[in-house]
């Protein structure tokens, strides 16, 4: 299966394949795993306002991975935090003279979900759900940590170190 995907599909590129039970197992043998499994995450979203690229040189959407307008389809503040509010999420707003009124969330969960084929909790997060992601796109990749559209944090708001992304 794994050779068809690549051979039989000119133009395509390689997927990478992973077997999360045995990088779950390895993690979890680290204090980094401990940490994970007594803390829990904290998933953080930044959204940009739309408001702030509207008519200016920003236009090219570079620094900007999704407007909180665009998210929660309102121009309403109110009533975007209303919604975000009513799916489990924390709002908080940043007045920021580059960006508008931009939008923070935070979402707390547990590092695992529990997969029912194998009966047992797995992790479950990557680095798809942190500022990391965004190392190689053009504008956000130049912005510090602390200012990308994602940041993922223990879950008593503590930073997860580089070491331990590592």
């Amino acid at each position: 299966l794994c050779k068809h995907a690549v051979t039989s599909r000119p133009g395509v590129g390689y997927s990478f394949v992973s077997d999360s039970v045995q990088a779950h197992d390895t993690i979890m043998q680290t204090d980094l795993g401990q940490k994970l499994k007594d803390k829990g995450l904290c998933f953080i979203r930044r959204l940009t306002d739309a408001n702030a690229y509207r008519g200016t040189h920003r236009n090219d959407q570079n620094t900007v991975y999704n407007h909180w307008q665009k998210s929660w389809m309102t121009d309403d503040p109110i009533e975007a935090q209303k919604i975000a509010e009513g799916q489990g999420l924390q709002v908080s707003w940043i007045e920021s003279p580059d960006d508008g009124l931009m939008m923070e969330t935070r979402y707390y969960k547990s590092a695992f979900e529990y997969v029912p084929m194998l009966d047992r909790n797995i992790l479950i997060t990557s680095i798809a759900d942190d500022g990391e992601w965004f190392d190689s796109w053009p504008g956000i990749k130049d912005l510090p940590q602390e200012q990308r559209p994602m940041d993922m944090k223990f879950g008593d708001d503590s930073d997860i170190s580089f070491q331990e992304k590592q």
